[in-house]
């Protein structure tokens, strides 16, 4: 067949579905056999290897990128455009650009190439029913959905403007898991759907689903489980339905917290507490103070249950009841992804009905979700809400794990070791046989991008329930920074901060023997600051955020990270050979910031002096490197500078451009930096993360009457190991 306007996607499509029924996925559902058939009868002469483009809306972004991973892959192209031919040829400009053919040339073409690059959709399930290894060009939900259905979502560039330069994308293809779901899934995508019957009272129509919180107080009153709680498009657990159970009675949209918040008695004023533990063993157990294992140990004493967050074996987080204290570890410490709550308010309900005590912990939607459901107050029932910044995606997570370990077999946030151990910042795993404990965001990425708030979401934008008058009878946290208000606390291994909202929660605070108290003391609530919000605003949605969002769809964590962080979008590409760094005196440029440093020449020197009174850490003078740094290498910092400081030491750093994530990789030390003498020095150092795109100068140790640092030359060459 050979028309005026030839469109190869929409061919395959309606060749599909006169053989089959109308669906998205009627190309998957032929068989590769099948398709292989109409090929064999065309009469095409195709070469022995090369790579097949074909792109139906060209551009010259797209042009680009064929032309980049064609030379990547180092294999002929052969191009095929549709649609206007000469308009879109000459758009195209590629040599080999065929001309227009029939379907079965077409599919021919397509049957025996070696590598696919498309950016329309159906041929993309053409190259994938014939598992041909591919590269797609475009971010459409319909695509989308498909393709992380199959887990080939990361085969796709989603901006041409910025793809990606590294070879993952070049690597060969595994197409066993798409295989086996196109094999057990093809049945019911051959079914057709039936008209949905108006459930405009249901909380799926009536809320907007970008802002479900996934608390599962809809799916818990629903009367006849047309409510179920599925992953989004970014992986958040967010109330599904379906209509044919539906009987529109609108129990779910009076049940939902977002679209109506219970009345709130508590305290609009909470009673606020620094809390330390006594008990050695779970204060270090614990993220901050140790407070929540002395209420769940005092609830099982009353023979009660406690409900709260749990790893699971996949790395995923639910909400389990416990009934004894040899459980409790599973539900210590912080956990910075969403958890799923399934039917936990139904179970709660029922411990309450039969008069048991129930603690449930959880964030304050959850907590108020619960309430919410339950719609009258227990006396047996403790709501603990916990300050909360937000609760990324358990997809985000997942995608961490599997760039970041082999085979992970334990996780922990919040890791305490040593005497002054408390922070946020430090996770422990184990991989495998080996323990592996990693600070900051200079060594993991999910504290890089946690702390960068790249992973807020829109509902945790909007949230409504961290303020300070609480939903939960006590609300816990972690009380940063109370050692500057009150010096005399001993906060190296965590304070919890406690806030008492109501009688009942105080009642319960006090029950706490005393001998398991090694601070219980009163403080001001504006001491608290921003954790919870309580005296600050919420998160905000940035530019940066939507980046993050679009990326991780197609992306592993780390380049979508960097996409959304780095100026450059992290599309260095690393020239075999060349060196991350290789700067004289007479074509250094430094970025630094005007308000702090400034640029002196002296005999073809550049020198830079830190203006009085302002060196402090966080003012940087930085060097952009030629592309990103290999934790799995081994590097050598070579410079020659001069010094004159008050200051004994001088830092070298490495630099993550999109963050303030920064590890010194050498130091000077000399009693004297008077700056008269030039001083050589030569140091190796292995990154330990693969986002360093920067070399730094702090400005910190640059100090005194007349202060400066002069540069002849630094370099950093790769070193073989």
């Amino acid at each position: 067949m050979k028309t005026h306007e030839m469109h190869y996607g929409k061919e395959l499509y309606y060749h599909a579905v006169n053989k089959l029924s109308m669906h998205d996925r009627a190309v998957l559902c032929i068989s590769p056999e099948e398709w292989k058939d109409m090929a064999e009868n065309s009469a095409v002469n195709v070469p022995s290897k090369y790579m097949l483009a074909y792109i139906s809306k060209p551009d010259k972004k797209k042009r680009k990128a064929v032309q980049f991973y064609r030379g990547k892959l180092e294999m002929e192209c052969f191009n095929v455009v549709d649609g206007s031919y000469a308009e879109n040829k000459k758009m195209l400009d590629l040599r080999n650009t065929l001309p227009e053919m029939s379907l079965k040339d077409f599919v021919k073409y397509f049957a025996n190439a070696d590598f696919i690059i498309t950016d329309e959709h159906y041929s993309l399930c053409l190259a994938v029913v014939l598992n041909k290894p591919f590269i797609y060009f475009g971010d459409d939900d319909k695509t989308a959905d498909i393709l992380t259905e199959l887990q080939l979502n990361e085969r796709v560039v989603f901006d041409t403007e910025h793809f990606p330069v590294n070879n993952r994308l070049l690597q060969p293809v595994n197409f066993d898991f798409a295989n086996k779901v196109v094999s057990e899934k093809k049945a019911d995508w051959l079914k057709h759907e039936e008209i949905a019957k108006p459930v405009d009272r249901a909380v799926t129509s009536v809320l907007d689903l970008n802002l479900c919180v996934g608390c599962s107080a809809c799916v818990n009153v629903c009367p006849k489980g047309a409510l179920t709680l599925k992953p989004d498009k970014y992986g958040y657990y967010c109330t599904s339905i379906e209509p044919a159970k539906c009987i529109n009675c609108g129990l779910c949209t009076k049940t939902c917290p977002v679209l109506s918040q219970p009345e709130n008695k508590n305290f609009i004023m909470p009673e606020c507490y620094s809390f330390i533990t006594s008990d050695e063993d779970i204060l270090m157990k614990s993220s901050s103070g140790g407070v929540f294992s002395l209420l769940a140990e005092e609830v099982f004493k009353r023979g009660g249950v406690v409900a709260g967050g749990a790893w699971k074996d996949d790395f995923t987080v639910e909400h389990i009841i416990i009934d004894k204290k040899e459980d409790l570890p599973k539900l210590r410490k912080s956990k910075y992804l969403q958890s799923y709550l399934g039917d936990t308010y139904k179970k709660v309900k029922e411990y309450l009905e039969n008069g048991r005590l129930v603690l449930f912990s959880g964030c304050g939607c959850q907590a108020t979700g619960l309430k919410k459901y339950l719609k009258k107050d227990y006396e047996n029932l403790l709501i603990v809400d916990i300050f909360c910044h937000y609760s990324p995606s358990p997809m985000f997570f997942k995608k961490y794990v599997q760039g970041s370990f082999m085979d992970l077999k334990q996780y922990e946030f919040r890791y305490k070791n040593g005497e002054n151990c408390w922070d946020c910042l430090t996770v422990k795993a184990n991989d495998g046989e080996s323990e592996i404990v990693r600070h900051g965001g200079s060594e993991d990425e999910y504290q890089r991008v946690f702390h960068s708030e790249l992973m807020l979401s829109e509902h945790c934008a909007n949230c409504k329930f961290q303020s300070r008058q609480r939903y939960g009878d006590i609300s816990l946290g972690d009380f940063w920074n109370i050692q500057k208000r009150d010096t005399g606390i001993e906060h190296g291994k965590g304070v919890s901060c406690v806030f008492v909202n109501n009688e009942k929660g105080r009642k319960f605070f006090e029950s706490i023997p005393e001998n398991m108290v090694k601070l219980k003391k009163k403080a001001p609530v504006e001491w608290v600051g921003g954790n919870g919000f309580v005296y600050k605003g919420k998160n905000k949605l940035t530019q940066k955020n939507d980046d993050f969002y679009k990326a991780i769809r197609f992306m592993p964590f780390e380049e979508a990270a960097n996409y959304a962080l780095k100026p450059d979008r992290g599309m260095k590409n690393s020239v075999k050979g060349s060196n991350p760094l290789q700067f004289d005196s007479k074509s250094l440029h430094f970025k630094f910031d005007g308000n702090v440093w400034e640029e002196l020449f002296r005999d073809n020197i550049v020198y830079l002096r830190v203006k009085d009174g302002q060196a402090k850490p966080g003012n940087y003078a930085v060097l952009p490197l030629g592309n990103m740094l290999d934790k799995n290498k081994t590097y050598a910092l070579h410079a020659r500078f001069k010094f004159k400081s008050d200051s004994k030491v001088l830092y070298f750093h490495v630099k993550d451009s999109g963050s303030k994530a920064i590890k010194v990789i050498a130091t000077h030390r000399a009693e004297k930096n008077s700056g008269q003498n030039w001083i050589e020095i030569e140091q190796t150092f292995k990154p330990v993360s693969n986002i360093f795109d920067e070399f730094m100068f702090g400005a910190s140790q640059v100090k005194g009457s007349g202060a400066f640092i002069a540069v002849d030359y630094v370099y950093i060459t790769e070193i073989d190991d």
